[in-house]
């Protein structure tokens, strides 16, 4: 569940991201892939082939979810959900991982931005601050 939700967020700020006009590229990162599997040979052998993407660098954990580029500057966005309550109680906010933390040491090493959003709200904020086009609608 909270992947889905990340992933539903992740799409809806970049439909956003493209209705605002914003004069920003956003490229999504995959930091994962899915496929089915039905037997344990089956899942060896994806394991295999994640492993492999892994090394060779196609995949890279702990990579942030958007890489944004606009005209003077980038930025390095992780997608989390945020905290929620409802009928089946109370979901805290989504955590960055250890290699979620470390890739962000690497960008200020670098002096990338980077940035957690739990919202489109709290990325056209941002975006506002890092000076990217007009205010968004």
């Amino acid at each position: 569940m909270t992947v889905q939700a990340e992933r539903y967020l992740q799409r809806e700020i970049l439909i956003r991201l493209r209705a605002s006009r914003l004069p920003v590229l956003a490229i999504p990162i995959p930091n994962s892939i899915y496929f089915p599997a039905r037997t344990e040979a089956e899942r060896r052998i994806i394991a295999r082939v994640i492993g492999q993407m892994k090394n060779e660098g196609t995949i890279m954990p702990g990579a942030s979810d958007l890489i944004l580029i606009w005209a003077s500057g980038a930025a390095c966005v992780e997608i989390k959900r945020p905290a929620t309550s409802g009928l089946l109680g109370k979901r805290p906010a989504g955590r960055p991982s250890d290699a979620q933390l470390a890739f962000a040491e690497d960008c200020a090493a670098v002096g990338v931005r980077y940035a957690i959003v739990e919202s489109w709200e709290m990325l056209r904020q941002l975006l506002d601050v890092w000076g990217v086009g007009r205010q968004a609608a």
